[in-house]
């Protein structure tokens, strides 16, 4: 099946504690392959100096249809020209976040 190259794209933003790693998991298992990207992220120190992501590991880019990672910037945006990209930042109630902080697992 040929994937639609009008269709939006979803750039998911992860921010720790909000369940991020299982909406991951989810469409990285249930989605079809090439549509889904979570990129490689560089180790902490030059994700803080440097290019966060490696764009030579995103594949056919008309396929994909969802972005996920912790720093998705708006550079990621020129791989993707004329589709809609829509950002999804998925949040949690602030008492609940910050108990999940404290919690000792």
């Amino acid at each position: 099946m040929q994937a639609d190259p009008n269709s939006p794209v979803y750039f998911i933003l992860h921010i720790p504690k909000t369940a991020g790693q299982t909406i991951q998991h989810h469409l990285a298992g249930h989605c079809a392959p090439g549509v889904f990207w979570g990129p490689h992220q560089a180790p902490r120190l030059q994700a803080l100096s440097g290019r966060r992501y490696e764009p030579a590991s995103l594949p056919e880019a008309p396929r994909i249809r969802a972005v996920f990672g912790h720093n998705l910037g708006r550079s990621l945006e020129r791989y993707f020209p004329d589709r809609e990209i829509r950002r999804v930042v998925p949040l949690r109630d602030p008492i609940s976040l910050q108990l999940s902080y404290t919690t000792i697992e």
